[in-house]
């Protein structure tokens, strides 16, 4: 089962580096796989490492209309002009996925729009909650593997 979430913004991160960037000045301990990738047209699979563990998840712009008209009960609190996509099927992905769309929010001043959750989040809001995802991650690790 894959789990999805997006970032809405008026900015969007074209270089591999720039968001990088974010992650490291947000201290999330996750290192981005990839080199001169256009962000802008990228889809797909984007491996990442957090604490030695393959933590990716995939990820790409999407259609911002699309995505408003799809949950229209939703305030985004916008108006957006980019919605940027992330997908992760595993626990390690889903941290990794939490700090890259946080990252990519704080560093475009977007939100993160969290379905499953029902929840749309500011950069700062989605910073905390990965915090706290991360925080907790032993104890959902030991669930899982219960």
């Amino acid at each position: 089962m894959s789990l999805d979430g997006f970032v809405l913004s008026n900015r969007i991160i074209s270089r591999n580096q720039d968001w990088q960037r974010a992650l490291d000045e947000l201290d999330f301990k996750v290192t981005l796989l990839f080199h001169d990738v256009d962000l802008k047209t990228r889809h797909g699979h984007l491996p990442a490492i957090w604490s030695g563990r393959e933590a990716g998840f995939e990820c790409g712009p999407t259609d911002l209309h699309e995505l408003v008209e799809t949950y229209d009960d939703f305030d985004f609190g916008g108006p957006w002009s980019h919605a940027y996509a992330f997908y992760w099927s595993t626990l390690p992905g889903l941290l990794g996925a939490y700090m890259g769309m946080a990252a990519y929010a704080h560093a475009t001043e977007g939100v993160v729009f969290d379905p499953q959750e029902g929840v749309v989040l500011t950069a700062r809001a989605a910073i905390e909650q990965t915090r706290t995802i991360e925080r907790d991650y032993p104890r959902l690790e030991a669930l899982i593997n219960s």
